[in-house]
């Protein structure tokens, strides 16, 4: 879930790239500094979770003769992965960070067009997972 969350926030920094014109590769590097209270981890933990991520994102678009982007390759750097329950918020106090290299890939066969489906297949540590009090 942690790996969905990140890829999520990568994605929409990507798509906001803009498109250029021809095939060929773009290469971008975002930096991601975010921190959000997850919904469907909170329901599925019965208790709010919150998740700060912080890093850069380093993105090469591969794109189609048409200007299509049909595959895209993050490789996440230096990137840290923080989930708590924060106390405030009636949760545990506890949380766990995660600094793990991952690499992300995305198939979108023909082209990225709004909509339309893509295979991902991701690549990477699972990182530590040992709980610390806030």
């Amino acid at each position: 879930m942690r790996k969905l969350a990140l890829l999520a926030a990568v994605c929409a920094a990507a798509v906001s790239t803009g498109s250029a014109v021809g095939a060929g590769q773009d290469h971008l590097a975002i930096a991601v500094s975010d921190s959000f209270v997850a919904p469907f981890l909170s329901d599925a933990c019965g208790v709010p979770v919150a998740i700060e991520l912080s890093g850069v994102a380093r993105i090469t678009l591969e794109r189609s003769t048409a200007g299509l982007v049909v595959r895209e390759h993050d490789v996440l750097t230096s990137f840290t992965a923080t989930f708590s329950s924060p106390l405030e918020l009636g949760g545990t106090g506890f949380s766990f960070t995660t600094r793990s290299p991952g690499v992300a890939t995305f198939d979108y066969g023909n082209g990225a067009t709004i909509g339309s489906t893509a295979e991902i297949t991701l690549t990477g540590l699972g990182g530590t997972r040992v709980p610390e009090p806030l």
